[in-house]
């Protein structure tokens, strides 16, 4: 779902960069670039994470991965999504 969220919010992204990235800044108006920066760090995010999470959603394995060690060194049992002590 996030990788998709991520992919989406380059549709907003992008063209605001592009329109942007043509406008011509005043000298000393600091807030212009940083909106920028800001946009550009965004897309840049959106396009390594997006399709990455998407690629490994098929791989995830929930919430298996946090299964508990007991004292003796035994994983708790797993049954129907909820955890047996």
């Amino acid at each position: 779902m996030l990788g998709w969220l991520l992919v989406l919010s380059l549709l907003a992204t992008v063209p605001v960069l592009i329109h942007l990235g043509g406008q011509t800044v005043e000298e000393g108006d600091d807030h212009s670039t940083n909106v920028f920066g800001l946009l550009f760090a965004l897309a840049a995010v959106g396009v390594v994470l997006g399709p990455s999470l998407l690629a490994t959603a098929g791989v995830h394995n929930g919430v298996r991965k946090l299964r508990l060690l007991r004292d003796d060194g035994s994983k708790t049992v797993w049954v129907r999504g909820r955890r047996l002590f």
